[in-house]
């Protein structure tokens, strides 16, 4: 079934289509000079995160680079605005009832 131009399944909190996003505290890499902390942002919005990592990899730099990698930003959590947008929605009526069969 499609709802507009939207397929069902993507209305389902089960596709969480931003999932592979990853976000990184930036107090992570305190440890940095203000140089190479831009320079490791600015290789992360250019290429990836885990692109920028592998280039420290042998420098000096490269604990608090990947130490950044493994910790994720705190104030993120997906889950809970997932479940209210699916909630929002179905109370909107916009779309049909059986839009939401696999949702919460």
């Amino acid at each position: 079934m499609k709802v507009g131009c939207a397929a069902n399944r993507l209305l389902t909190v089960g596709a969480r289509r931003f999932q592979r996003f990853v976000f990184v505290e930036l107090q992570a890499l305190d440890g940095l000079s203000e140089f190479e902390r831009r320079n490791f942002v600015a290789l992360v919005r250019d290429s990836s995160l885990k692109d920028a990592v592998a280039l420290h990899k042998g420098q000096p730099s490269y604990q608090h680079v990947k130490n950044a990698r493994s910790e994720s930003a705190i104030w993120r959590q997906p889950d809970g605005l997932w479940a209210r947008g699916i909630k929002t929605l179905r109370k909107s009526g916009i779309f049909p009832r059986d839009a939401f069969s696999g949702g919460v």
